[in-house]
């Protein structure tokens, strides 16, 4: 994929989650008024929706270099004492990204293990 057809792939992802978790409640409660029924596991799907638009926005921060920082001090140094905190933060935070995909994968095979699902036979994993 194109850069640009990427960047156009997770802004519609975004989108998409965005406009499911708004139209979900919606949806639900036209139908619990008008037809006495429901979505079964509205909420766990809207709340599964929050980690994937907590995850593209993460994705969307890091590609237009707009994630929050913890200090200033980058700012405070010249030269390369500045580049050699950029090379230390930056292999820092490969290094916590990288545990957190180990975590993740780990977390995924135990519930595919598990064999729960979610919602009409969707799998939780």
């Amino acid at each position: 994929m194109k850069p640009g057809r990427l960047a156009a792939t997770e802004n519609v992802i975004v989108s998409v989650a965005l406009a499911a978790m708004m139209l979900l409640p919606l949806v639900e409660a036209t139908l619990r008024k008008l037809f006495q029924t429901g979505i079964s596991g509205s909420t766990s799907i809207v709340q599964h929706l929050t980690l994937i638009v907590g995850m593209m926005g993460g994705a969307l921060a890091a590609r237009e270099n707009r994630l929050l920082t913890l200090s200033t001090l980058g700012n405070l140094l010249k030269g390369r004492w500045r580049e050699s905190g950029a090379v230390f933060s930056a292999a820092l935070a490969a290094a916590v990204c990288g545990y957190l995909c180990v975590a993740g994968l780990q977390f995924v095979t135990t519930e595919k293990a598990a064999g729960h699902i979610l919602v009409y036979g969707l799998p939780l994993w």
